[in-house]
């Protein structure tokens, strides 16, 4: 884990683990829109890829109306490559 490395050259052991993603697909650039550009980092590796990582928002930009008529917000999460995500470009910030 200590060994990867970001499009800007920071390794997950050197920096506070934020990234900034820059949508590449109508996919990509929508979710930018909807959740923000900037997220924290969950995970580096997830147990059945180690070439993802797992980000979340950094604000609460989703809501779900419950059936007591509650609404509940929590927060975005994705999971993108760490070399070639096809919707997303990152980088340590």
């Amino acid at each position: 884990m200590g060994e990867e490395k970001g499009a800007s050259g920071w390794s997950f052991a050197d920096k506070p683990r934020r990234v900034r993603l820059v949508g590449k697909t109508k996919h990509g650039k929508d979710r930018v829109r909807q959740h923000g550009d900037i997220c924290n980092v969950t995970e580096a590796s997830l147990q059945l890829d180690s070439n993802r990582m797992m980000l979340e928002s950094l604000h609460e930009t989703s809501s779900m109306r419950m059936d007591d008529g509650t609404i509940m917000q929590f927060k975005d999460g994705r999971s993108v490559d760490k070399t070639d995500d096809k919707d997303f470009d990152w980088q340590f910030i």
